[in-house]
């Protein structure tokens, strides 16, 4: 499993951006360039909170200074993952042993995370996943293949 994209959107100082892996040669390092104070540190914040949740006194953080006081809406972070052979055995054995499968491979998954704010006050974290091709499964299990993706993140595939 491996990142091809991430979308931000109002993150600090960014008002939308789109990060595509795919376009780079394949390598594990990806360098940002640019002059001091042009937002590099803020694109590796948005990612890092992508991966691990803010603490709840922390979450104000996210937003930028000029919105600090009145800010209502949607702070979001979305990541697109490849899915390969290895992770597609592992959800499958994963499902199996919940009494449950998956008739085609997944290609790709989507996982959105989305802080709400009201008056500056965060609201609530929601995060969605959504796969391709699109499971017909039963209630539930989009939610099982969620928790199976965020293993194989944390632990790997072997």
């Amino acid at each position: 499993m491996k990142y091809t994209k991430f979308i931000v959107k109002k993150f600090k100082g960014i008002e939308e951006l789109e990060i595509d892996l795919t376009k780079y040669p394949v390598g594990k390092i990806f360098p940002l360039v640019g002059l001091n104070e042009s937002g590099k540190t803020t694109i590796l914040e948005s990612l890092n909170f992508f991966q691990e949740d803010l603490p709840d006194g922390k979450r104000h953080e996210i937003l930028h200074k000029k919105d600090s006081g009145n800010f209502t809406g949607n702070i979001e972070i979305e990541a697109e993952l490849l899915i390969e052979d290895s992770d597609n055995k592992i959800i499958k054995d994963f499902l199996e042993s919940k009494a449950l499968k998956i008739e085609k491979d997944i290609e790709k998954i989507t996982i959105t995370k989305k802080y709400t704010f009201d008056n500056a006050s965060f609201e609530k974290l929601a995060s969605t996943l959504s796969c391709k091709p699109e499971l017909k499964v039963k209630a539930g299990t989009q939610r099982i293949i969620k928790v199976c993706i965020l293993r194989i993140k944390k632990y790997g595939t072997s």
